[in-house]
């Protein structure tokens, strides 16, 4: 490709001068890169762009070596291969360069117009190669001496002319406009860096054709000039493939360090992930889904089949894949699975699923939270509103079934005083009453299921009280039940009522003897301390952390099933057969406990027996055990005045009788209105005043104020049939001297009366 520039004495052939250590370290360069980049391809198979940089470097170390053997050759085929073999190298190293440019900008037309170069470019340098009359200088006319400025000799082809010298330039620039173009499309793409670093590559392959154009016509002599023009190519390629291994190591760094800080986030996020294919098998699973189903580690889990090993109903997998079939996302779902140990958990989970490159569905992704507590949590709560709703219910209903045994009792004692002890009507009588009384003591078994009965609480030992209560149930149930007790040395006393714990005793000593009635067991009450240290031990009980005085009683019998343990302290609610129990007896106990500001629970397993479980908070106070004996002698009175105000006209007759009986003179009024004008006419001349709580428009605790406000100190009895512990506070702060249960017979009701009146 090199015009004449003058002949000067021809140097020793052995003499290599300066053009040979120039084209040996371009072509070093270029082998050293061209092997770099080739072995980074075979690494990462996936790196194109390593296989398009060694191809340019291989070029280029070609390019030099071909030149070299053109210049040192004084045979004219030899130097007419070194020409060809240029040719070669250098549209290899163009090509691969804009390949290289193509596969960046990932545009169609821009992979569609290399394509067509690469075709055109393979059609001529086959011609090239293989067809001297089609090929690239072929009109060669013999060997040139060019001798150089410094005397250095080289050899070169004439006769570099015709039309094959044209369509080498021609498509030299047509690989030069389309890597222009390239260089635009990457600037638009704001890859200004890469689009700067190929407009300066092919400004420098321009400048190397020109000059080697200029030594052909002869006007510059510093022929070995050219070659440095591709030495430059080759360190810009060098340069270039160096910062974008640079930049490719800063991206692995990125991507090490965000899958490091995806595995952190992975391995410690509270809640449990779980991916699967979709024949369910788990593919991948975080420490959180491993904990949450009972397993040390995750690998436990990888490999099992989901529908199988974790849900609880295995088809439940596929009606999901179905389901996912039609929307890629279900949130909010609540399942049951199956843990390690065979329990069972409540898990609410997010699913999605999962899709290739393709489109098509890989697999399923879900992100699961046991909720088990959670749903227990709100099971209680219900299990509370619903509790407290019949509680209110049978408070009210339990009232107005007072007012209707008052007169029953009543007028069965009236009818019982006029009729001779041995008569035949007299005995009827008393089975009225008796049966009254039953009555009586059913409405006080739903007024404390509500927590609307009367305590007379004391400080009291709570085993001293168990104890007590044990004698009576040794003799009510059979000997084949054993009774093992247990109790503490040195418990401090609980705030309590002594009739309500022993009837706390006696249900579910009961309770226990029916669960062992027919193959005989073990009977243990225990009293110990118990610690709740934490609000997360006591919030499903729904008592403060602190130290309690429990009460365990447990049996050996039945047991009970999970369903039947959620509603054992349902009123009416029993598996006894009829004739065998109320289904109030537990929810008695329910009442009693939590009025005294405890807690119950029971455990239990089917077949394994039962134990419940009732905390009574400490009184903090010296015990006492005392509990005042039933007298059965009627104490009377001396014709003391007694204002005495009920709502409802058959109580009032009733009560009225009674206290005429009992040697009182009772002034009855049905209305406070007409109770409120006598006691202002003459408020001396009542000693005592008897009072219904619930009355319209004004109740007994607001008129016994009244009362109080006009003649302090006078001696007032409230009925109600709701004797709550709230009403009791009330009425002793308004100076009421007794609270008295309704219904309640002449010996209950002379009793409060002598007392109040003689303290």
């Amino acid at each position: 490709m090199h015009g004449e520039t003058g002949m000067v004495a021809v140097q020793s052939a052995q003499d290599l001068g300066y053009i040979a250590p120039s084209l040996f370290f371009v072509a070093g360069i270029g082998a050293y890169l061209a092997a770099y980049h080739l072995l980074l391809f075979f690494r990462q198979q996936d790196r194109k762009d390593a296989l398009a940089f060694s191809v340019a470097c291989g070029g280029i170390a070609g390019y030099a070596l071909a030149s070299l053997l053109g210049y040192r050759s004084a045979s004219l085929e030899t130097t007419t291969l070194s020409l060809k073999l240029q040719v070669v190298f250098i549209y290899a190293t163009a090509l691969s360069i804009s390949g290289y440019v193509v596969l960046q900008l990932n545009q169609r037309l821009a992979i569609q117009l290399w394509r067509a170069l690469l075709a055109l470019v393979a059609c001529l340098l086959l011609m090239n190669i293989f067809t001297p009359q089609l090929s690239f200088f072929s009109q060669f006319s013999g060997i040139r001496t060019v001798a150089l400025p410094w005397g250095e000799t080289v050899t070169t082809p004439q006769g570099v002319v015709g039309f094959d010298f044209l369509v080498h330039y021609a498509m030299f620039a047509l690989f030069i406009a389309f890597l222009l173009g390239l260089s635009v499309a990457l600037y638009r793409q704001h890859n200004k860096r890469e689009a700067l670093s190929l407009l300066a590559y092919v400004i420098t392959v321009i400048g190397t054709a020109i000059f080697d154009c200029l030594v052909d016509q002869g006007i510059i002599h510093w022929f070995y000039l050219t070659e440095y023009g591709f030495l430059m190519m080759t360190i810009f390629v060098s340069f270039s493939m160096s910062a974008r291994e640079s930049q490719s190591i800063q991206m692995e760094r990125a991507l090490r360090r965000s899958e490091e800080k995806f595995r952190r986030i992975f391995e410690s996020m509270p809640d449990g992930y779980i991916m699967t294919d979709l024949a369910g098998t788990i593919r991948l699973v975080n420490p959180a889904a491993a904990r949450s189903l009972g397993y040390d580690h995750p690998e436990e889990l990888i490999g099992k089949d989901l529908g199988q090993n974790v849900y609880e109903l295995p088809r439940y997998f596929n009606e999901m894949l179905k389901r996912l079939e039609h929307s890629d996302l279900i949130t909010g779902q609540e399942i049951q699975c199956r843990r390690k140990d065979a329990s069972l958990i409540t898990a609410a989970t997010n699913l999605q699923l999962t899709r290739g490159d393709t489109g098509e569905a890989e697999g399923v992704e879900g992100i699961f939270r046991d909720v088990t507590r959670e749903r227990d949590l709100e099971n209680h709560l219900r299990q509370a509103e619903k509790m407290q709703a019949i509680g209110t219910l049978a408070g009210g209903i339990a009232h107005d079934f007072n007012n209707i045994l008052v007169p029953m009792i009543g007028y069965a004692e009236l009818v019982q005083n006029a009729l001779p002890e041995e008569s035949e009507l007299s005995r009827y009588v008393r089975e009225i009453e008796k049966a009254g009384n039953r009555a009586r003591q059913l409405v006080q078994q739903i007024m404390t299921f509500s927590r609307q009965s009367g305590l007379e609480r004391k400080p009291v030992r709570l085993s001293l009280l168990v104890a007590d209560a044990l004698e009576l149930l040794r003799h009510t149930i059979p000997s084949t039940i054993q009774i093992k007790e247990e109790f503490a040395e040195g418990m401090p006393p609980v705030f309590a009522d002594v009739s309500q714990v022993h009837q706390v005793v006696m249900n579910l000593g009961i309770n226990a003897f029916h669960a062992m009635e027919e193959t005989g067991g073990l009977l243990t009450i225990r009293v110990y301390r118990a610690e709740f240290s934490s609000p997360a031990e006591c919030i499903s009980l729904g008592i403060q952390p602190a130290a309690y005085c429990c009460l365990s009683i447990s049996d050996t019998g039945t047991g009970m099933s999970e369903i039947t343990r959620q509603r054992v302290f349902e009123p009416y609610f029993t598996t006894k057969e009829e004739g065998k129990g109320t289904g109030l007896g537990l929810a008695t106990v329910h009442g009693i406990v939590q009025s005294h500001g405890g807690a119950i629970e029971v455990r239990s397993t089917l077949g394994a027996g039962s134990e419940f479980l009732a905390y009574f908070p400490f009184a903090g106070e010296i015990a006492e055990l005392s509990r005042p004996e039933r007298e059965d002698t009627l104490l009377r009175g001396n014709g003391e005045c007694i204002l005495f105000v009920d709502d409802d006209a058959i109580v009032l007759e009733v009560i009225g009788r009674l206290l005429k009986q009992m040697g009182y003179t009772p002034v009855t009024h049905g209305n406070v209105e007409e109770a409120r004008r006598d006691f202002h006419q003459s408020p001396g001349k009542f000693e005592i005043a008897l009072l219904d709580n619930t009355m319209p428009k004004t109740t007994g605790l607001e008129f016994a104020q009244e009362l109080l406000a006009l003649r302090p100190g006078l001696p007032i009895i409230l009925m109600t049939g709701s004797a709550s512990a709230n009403v009791i506070n009330r009425a002793r702060r308004c100076g009421i001297a007794r609270v008295l249960a309704k219904p309640a017979d002449s010996l209950e009701l002379g009793r409060a009366l002598y007392e109040v009146l003689h303290p």
